[in-house]
């Protein structure tokens, strides 16, 4: 602390046994997650050339356990102004249901969309597994 003269450093211990104040306090929330792996997807794409500022299309997937979750999961992200990739969900080989959808929006304003489709995707009984888009200006 000899570099910051004007602070005071205070320590204190207390037992947790539940460990409330790491998963309460320090853990970041779902939400808070999600805004850390759009800033990852971000700077990956600045390594590229890409500063985050142009719109395009930005695609997305979300992944569920069956083909109703999956089928209810298009209409309402065909709802929300998202197109679907293909005109239905895909089944996988390890027998998910994948419904890939993208929008036209600007990767540094992606938070709010992310956040929404996050919250969606665990309505549905899935999970969102983020976006990609290929980088511009380079």
């Amino acid at each position: 602390m000899s570099n910051f003269g004007e602070y005071k450093a205070e320590i204190g211990i207390r037992d947790d046994p539940e460990w409330s104040v790491y998963f309460d306090f320090l853990y970041p929330s779902a939400d808070e997650k999600q805004r850390m792996a759009n800033r990852g997807v971000v700077e990956a794409l600045g390594k590229h050339g890409d500063d985050g500022q142009a719109s395009r299309q930005i695609d997305h997937l979300i992944i569920v356990s069956n083909r109703e979750q999956a089928d209810r999961l298009a209409r309402t992200v065909s709802d929300l102004g998202f197109k679907l990739k293909s005109q239905s969900p895909s089944e996988q080989p390890e027998g998910d249901w994948w419904v890939e959808f993208d929008r036209i929006d600007v990767p540094v304003e992606i938070d709010e969309a992310t956040i929404m489709l996050s919250k969606l995707a665990r309505e549905h009984g899935g999970e969102y597994d983020g976006w990609g888009c290929g980088a511009v200006g380079t």
